[in-house]
């Protein structure tokens, strides 16, 4: 019979090896021109910006609800 421990160990070698051989392949594309970096930059942080302010009101640090 198998070890599943034996099927986790081979599938996360596996996963392993299919994600650095992806990020070998795009660590070898040339980079961006400058104007197209700064574009994507900017797009970044307008996304960043689109979530900035929309956290949930968080306690006031007063939780004596009954003094």
């Amino acid at each position: 019979m198998t070890n599943p421990q034996d099927i986790e160990v081979k599938l996360t070698v596996k996963a392993t090896a299919e994600l650095q051989n992806e990020i070998e392949e795009e660590l070898k594309a040339a980079d961006p021109d400058k104007a197209k970096a700064i574009n994507i930059l900017s797009e970044e942080e307008e996304d960043s910006e689109d979530t900035e302010g929309n956290d949930r009101a968080g306690s006031d640090g007063d939780d004596n609800q009954g003094s």
